[in-house]
Formats: structure tokens, sequence, C-alpha cells
């Protein structure tokens, strides 16, 4: 059997040109121009949490950490997902940072993942799923991790999320799911360092220079 396959490509977005007012300037005199504005994307919607058995059931993570971001005593979430939206990690492109796990079970074994969307486009994808452990931990143990930031990460605030799951290693396409006991925390992620979303393109070129004496020939 032979079926059909409709697939859609959005196009890419028209670029932004813009006209200054002209200005009189004296001759051979050094004309600055700047352009601000535009330096992040759209923020999109996230995914909402489902959770085939949500309540207080003891799978849940307890102690967690990175970079600035310190959220100790967390406890046990009802609706089994957190987004600590006042809580903002600081990172840089390029930098290794470590995170620190530690869940709040004693008997059972958990499984912990943790997703960063460093394209911001609201989704978090498999290839985007940062560290996971594979085995599972109770709350003696303490789980750390060098998280790296990509240098091809956009700069800007995005999200991150973390998944606590009973007695089963979780899969890279569990961040928004999750069939069994657990928890979900969410956290923002502030990226600097790394890869404008927006770039800024003088045109045409000639005559330019990217510094004030006018000696280094602007190239785009």
């Amino acid at each position: 059997e032979v079926g059909e396959i409709t697939i859609v490509v959005n196009p890419l977005p028209s670029a932004v040109s813009v006209t200054p007012d002209m200005a009189d300037v004296c001759q051979n005199s050094v004309v600055a121009l700047a352009a601000t504005g535009g330096s992040t994307i759209i923020a999109q919607e996230y995914c909402e949490i489902s959770m085939n058995n949500p309540g207080a059931s003891g799978d849940y993570l307890n102690n967690f950490s990175f970079a600035n971001i310190v959220n100790n005593a967390s406890g046990d979430a009802a609706a089994d997902y957190t987004y600590y939206s006042a809580l903002t990690a600081n990172v840089t492109g390029g930098d290794t940072y470590t995170v620190s796990m530690q869940t709040g079970s004693a008997n059972w074994s958990q499984y912990l993942r943790i997703w960063i969307d460093y394209n911001q486009d609201g989704v978090y994808s498999e290839d985007e799923s940062v560290f996971t452990t594979t085995s599972g931990v109770t709350s003696s143990t303490t789980v750390t991790a060098d998280v790296v930031i990509p240098t091809t990460a956009y700069n800007g605030t995005t999200r991150m999320r973390v998944l606590c799951s009973y007695n089963t290693q979780s899969l890279a396409t569990s961040s928004c799911a999750w069939t069994g006991f657990g928890e979900y925390e969410e956290y923002n992620v502030n990226i600097t360092g790394a890869t404008n979303a927006v770039d800024y393109i003088w045109s045409p070129q000639a005559g330019l220079y990217s510094d004030e004496a006018a000696t280094v020939p602007y190239m785009g």
C-alpha cells in the first residue's frame, strides 16, 4: 500500500530594510550608523505536561542546582509540574556548567533527564536533551554532570525542563508527557556569548567601515 504524505515548508522570513533620514555631514568626517532592537525572537508557547499518574506519589526531584540556580527542598508537587519562573540560570555559549540533582525518595528508584531549548522555538527537541541518567538513583545519591552550552545556541532567555521518572529511564521525546509516576520542573536560562538570533547587515557596503577611525572596511 502506497500512502501520501503532505509536507508543508514554511518560507524564511523576509529581510527588513530600513532607510535612514538624510543628514548633512562635513566632507571626510566619520558618521556612525547604529541599529538596535530585534535582537531576540518572539517567545513561543511550550507544551503542557501530561502525566498518566498525577499526584504527590513520592516520585519527585527535591534538590536542583545549575549555574547560579539553587532550588533545594522543593518538595513533591501534586500537579507533578512546577515552572519556577523567578529562577534564571545565566550561562555563556562555549562554557561548561555543573548540574546537581537529588531525588526525594529514599526507597524508590528514579531516573533524571534535562532538556534546554537552545533554538528558542518552544520545542524540546531530541537533540536538546542535554543529560540523562542511565541507572536509577534514590535520595541518598547526588547526581552531578557537566553541561556545555553550544556556541550555536541563540542568545536570550529560553527554557530548561527537568524530568524525574520512577523506575524507568525516560526518552529524549518525553519532554511533554510521561506514562508513569514522576515530576517535571522548568526553569529559565539566559544565554549570552553565543549566536544572535537576529543579525544586522548594512547595504550597500561601499564606503562603510567597522571602526570609528574608518580603517577597517565593513564586510557584512
